[in-house]
């Protein structure tokens, strides 16, 4: 087996001191692994840079890319999260729409969403695109939110206000993904392999009428967290843990209802009324103090 060559090249200057600059620098520094001297060389009429920067959401993947966790830039740049875009007064005056970077529909007999859109305006649909984005509907229409996701709140709460709800009418609520339990540690193996069945289950129902077979989770994959895709962790929590949780999520947002998992998979009965126990006997209380 032959060695990979070395790089041609000892040291590359990229012209600019920009964010761009420093962007390429560091993709370049994390390919090359030290192989080039790299350099940023400042132009002569160099722009500043006035106020906060936006980003898409592909942004995420440069920063996989050089290792960046995204929880520590956020804290440390006192970054927020852009969820999408208020064009007012676009194409023409009077009229507006979100462009919103989370899902807007669903497929149509496997085909993305938008191409279906397309086709149905050309064949005289007048329905707005962003009026199938789920957050910016619940705002317009003035409903509740089926989530608790802070991210979904800026965009809900604009659009409430749009449509000339008062901010009131504003409601959240969704599925926390815990399980209350005296001894987490001991808990989690004794649920392992009904959260594993649990998220096959979801994966075998997926592939239904595709044509094709999904791969199923190992219990390893599901203790380290990793194959559940949109689906968070399953967390097990002592009563303390979960009210500290239920406050955080609360914090700031017009959350009026959450729900609990009952049971995992068909977990042991005994298991589902201990939490059921915790849940009224002490987390319940917890809240209320």
């Amino acid at each position: 087996m032959s060695e990979t060559p070395p790089f041609p090249l000892s040291r590359i200057v990229i012209v600019g001191d920009t964010l761009a600059g420093w962007m390429s620098a560091a993709m370049l520094s994390r390919m090359l692994g030290g192989a080039a001297k790299i350099a940023l060389c400042p132009e002569r009429a160099q722009p500043t840079i006035a106020g906060a920067l936006a980003s898409l959401p592909s942004l995420g993947e440069f920063h996989g890319f050089l290792g960046v966790d995204e929880r520590d830039l956020v804290r440390f740049c006192r970054a927020t999260f852009r969820l999408g875009t208020l064009w007012r007064d676009w194409p023409h005056a009077g009229a507006d729409f979100v462009d919103d970077f989370g899902e807007t529909g669903a497929p149509v007999d496997g085909v993305a969403f938008h191409h279906a859109w397309t086709r149905a305006r050309r064949a005289g649909a007048s329905s707005a695109y962003d009026r199938f984005s789920l957050r910016s509907r619940a705002g317009r229409l003035g409903v509740g939110l089926m989530t608790w996701n802070a991210d979904s709140w800026p965009i809900y709460r604009n659009a409430l206000a749009e449509a000339g709800h008062p901010a009131s009418a504003a409601r959240m609520g969704g599925v926390v993904d815990f399980v209350l339990a005296d001894d987490p540690e001991r808990m989690f193996e004794q649920i392992l392999p009904h959260r594993t069945h649990q998220l096959n289950s979801y994966r075998q129902n997926a592939a239904k009428c595709s044509g094709r077979t999904p791969r199923m989770l190992t219990e390893e994959e599901v203790r380290e967290g990793r194959g559940s895709g949109v689906i968070a962790p399953l967390q097990i929590l002592t009563v303390e843990q979960a009210a500290d949780r239920v406050r955080t999520i609360c914090d700031g947002l017009p959350v009026e209802h959450l729900y609990l998992w009952g049971s995992i998979g068909g977990m042991p009965e005994a298991l589902v009324e201990r939490q059921m126990e915790l849940l009224v006997d002490g987390l319940q209380p917890a809240l209320r103090d």
